[in-house]
């Protein structure tokens, strides 16, 4: 990991924009630059909830399990967006763990300045209360699209939700710029590895996409297209 002082970092990070200019200025003596390598870990959950994050390249793996692993919670945090958002203002802890999905360059400032910067600002808050609905909005497709009772629909459905949420478009198809795990869509959708792999099998069979080494590519977006509703 290296760690490096930025000297502007209303210029890099869209996320700290919305603060006054004086209290921009206080940021800008408090915040650093970190680059990780993919795999490396951010936080655990229930560390300390003493940094917010901020993505400049890469992407963020957010988890959270329970104590018996039989629930796991997966998302992903790409760039340009501020984490982790639950818990601003009255959590000691973090609720959930971060990884490098990729190698990844962030930006991270005390909790504690951060915070008492925000609540000063209404622009701020403004922008992250948006923020937070956009959150709730993709939960919300998750929960509608993914507690249906055909289990190869619900696997078809998160290939949606990540070409929507993630996908980068290379010409007619659209890419996820991360490695996809067979367990990780189980874990979406709710189901088996042995239903994903057929579904998927069946997908790629019938050219909506591509997979191979964890390698995602959608062909077919008009296929998957429904769960932007």
């Amino acid at each position: 990991m290296i760690d490096y002082q930025i000297k502007d970092p209303s210029t890099r990070a869209n996320s700290f924009q919305w603060l006054e200019e004086e209290n921009q200025q206080r940021l800008k003596e408090h915040i650093y630059c970190r680059t990780y390598k993919k795999g490396q870990v951010l936080f655990y959950e229930g560390d300390v909830r003493d940094r917010i994050f901020h993505v400049i390249e890469g992407l963020v793996r957010i988890e959270k399990t329970d104590g018996t692993d039989s629930y796991c919670y997966v998302d992903f945090v790409g760039p340009d967006q501020l984490f982790p958002l639950i818990g601003l203002f009255e959590r000691d802890n973090y609720d959930v763990s971060a990884f490098a999905a990729t190698d990844i360059v962030v930006q991270f400032a005390a909790m504690s300045l951060f915070e008492p910067l925000v609540v000063s600002s209404t622009s701020q808050l403004l922008w992250l209360n948006q923020q937070m609905s956009q959150q709730l909005e993709k939960q919300r497709r998750r929960v509608e699209y993914c507690v249906t009772s055909s289990a190869q629909t619900r696997v078809v459905n998160t290939i949606g939700l990540l070409m929507i949420e993630h996908g980068q478009s290379q010409g007619e198809q659209i890419r996820i710029p991360f490695p996809v795990f067979i367990n990780d869509i189980a874990k979406y959708s709710g189901t088996t590895r042995e239903t994903v792999s057929q579904t998927i099998k069946a997908l790629v069979h019938k050219r909506k996409i591509y997979y191979r080494y964890k390698e995602l590519i959608i062909y077919d977006k008009d296929y998957f297209s429904h769960v932007a509703n």
